[in-house]
């Protein structure tokens, strides 16, 4: 007998609950050491004393007398019952008591069994989860993005907020059970099973600009984003319409702004050609009969006894001979800054070496040239754009780069043009490359774009600056 009591405590020791073990008067037999360290009372105070004088009376609750002695009176054991409780010393606690009535036939003893399962830190989860619940229940009614519920299994709807159906013009019930592409939104979520892989990687994924149609037949413009809410996907659905019709009224505004701009400038380019043409042509031929009139004028002034008025008469033409040259070449000069005759003459290549080496003579700076072609047959367009933008870099080298070696290299590679101007200046910083009071950097820019081309920048501090451009070429005769 004796062996068999000592196995039932070693039991009852083991139990993970708090336990107690009562005997008819309710006086405490036995109590496991998970009861002890729950409610932070000793074998001493415990053991042999009544249940409700346990820890200065803080057992003494009035739902747990009436189920004992409920217990003794009538029933033999009573389950889950929920008993919420401050204790003096423990604090608040929430309990599931669980009791038996045990009757030792052969002595005719009763025992009553009561378990405690303290279920506070459970019941505190439990309450944190339900105001999540409810907020997120709130958030998903009061969203101003239309939200879906998708299950897991096959991607149907379970659930849809006001605003989805506000946007897409379908009823909740319509939504329920549907597959997204059946209510008008082309997002393909077939595989599951990928989607979750996705989900674990990444935590969300977006899709940007989906088009969706509404219930009405219209096409609205969406950003989605899909999460992964455990048991469900949730698909939010953000309406970017208004957002987009600005965006792309925007670039149409851009688009045709770029367009004016090139217009402006092809006029602008045909003004200079013509200048050019009217300076070489009407200048330059009366320029150039002035000094064969003078020529001739000192051919045929007759000759003075007077010697100090013949050197006078000779000094005062070769004067005149020296500006009518100077002038000419003036009109030279001017002329070839407005609209170079060797760009028109020879092509952009022979054009780029020759602004090169005459850069090079005019600043005393020392020139390298080098390209993988000789010629390139381009449109009047292009070529005029690529020959401003070397120019431009020229310029630049001139005004800020404080640089004794500019090189100019040009290759094509494929359908592409490439031109890379480097100097061994000061570099060009990244602020200077991203400053858009710039005018000559923006003019650059502007050029190349409206061939359809790309320019880079890049420095480094004392080693230089190189500019790229990079171009689409397409010869005989292409709108390139």
């Amino acid at each position: 007998m004796e062996k068999m009591d000592n196995i039932f405590e070693y039991i009852v020791d083991t139990i993970h609950e708090p336990l107690l073990v009562l005997n008819k008067d309710l006086k405490i037999l036995s109590a496991n050491r998970h009861f002890y360290d729950t409610f932070k009372v000793t074998e001493k105070e415990t053991m042999g004393n009544l249940i409700y004088d346990l820890g200065n009376g803080q057992w003494d609750i009035p739902e747990l007398r009436t189920l004992l002695e409920d217990i003794i009176l009538q029933n033999d054991k009573f389950d889950k019952y929920e008993v919420d409780h401050v204790f003096p010393s423990i604090g608040h606690k929430i309990m599931v008591l669980n009791a038996r009535r045990i009757i030792e036939k052969e002595i005719g003893s009763h025992m009553i069994l009561l378990a405690i399962e303290d279920i506070t830190e459970r019941r505190y989860l439990e309450s944190l989860l339900e105001e999540s619940e409810e907020r997120y229940r709130r958030l998903f009614e009061t969203a101003n993005d239309g939200i879906l519920l998708l299950e897991k299994r096959e991607g149907t709807v379970t659930h849809a907020n006001p605003a989805v159906t506000k946007m897409l013009g379908y009823s909740k019930e319509e939504f329920i059970g549907k597959k997204l592409e059946a209510i008008g939104i082309s997002l393909n979520i077939d595989d599951i099973q990928q989607m979750i892989i996705m989900l674990n990687r990444h935590g969300i994924i977006h899709n940007e600009d989906i088009p969706i149609r509404t219930k009405a037949g219209q096409t609205i413009y969406t950003d989605i984003y899909l999460v992964d809410r455990a048991r469900l996907f949730q698909c939010n659905i953000r309406d970017i319409t208004e957002r987009k019709l600005a965006d792309d009224a925007s670039i149409n505004y851009q688009s045709q702004l770029r367009a004016l701009a090139g217009h402006l400038q092809s006029i602008r380019e045909d003004e200079r050609a013509n200048i050019a043409r009217e300076i070489h042509d009407s200048l330059g031929q009366a320029t150039t009969g002035l000094k064969i009139e003078l020529t001739n004028l000192k051919d045929i002034i007759p000759k003075s006894s007077d010697k100090k008025k013949n050197d006078t008469i000779h000094k005062m033409i070769n004067e005149m001979n020296e500006q009518i040259n100077s002038l000419i070449e003036s009109v030279r000069r001017i002329s070839s800054e407005l609209r170079p005759g060797v760009l028109d003459d020879l092509g952009l290549i022979a054009a780029l070496e020759w602004q090169l080496q005459d850069f090079g003579n005019r600043n005393r700076i020392n020139t390298v040239y080098s390209s993988t072609i000789d010629s390139i047959s381009l449109n009047e367009k292009t070529t005029t754009a690529l020959f401003r933008i070397f120019q431009e870099s020229l310029t630049n080298i001139t005004r800020h780069a404080k640089a004794t070696k500019v090189e100019l290299r040009v290759k094509k590679m494929q359908n592409q043009l490439i031109l890379e101007i480097e100097d061994n200046g000061r570099g060009i910083t990244e602020a200077e490359i991203l400053d858009k009071s710039s005018l000559g950097i923006m003019g650059m820019k502007e050029r190349s774009i409206l061939i359809g081309g790309e320019i880079t920048f890049s420095g480094k501090p004392g080693e230089g600056t190189i500019v790229s451009v990079i171009t689409p070429v397409k010869e005989e005769g292409s709108d390139i």
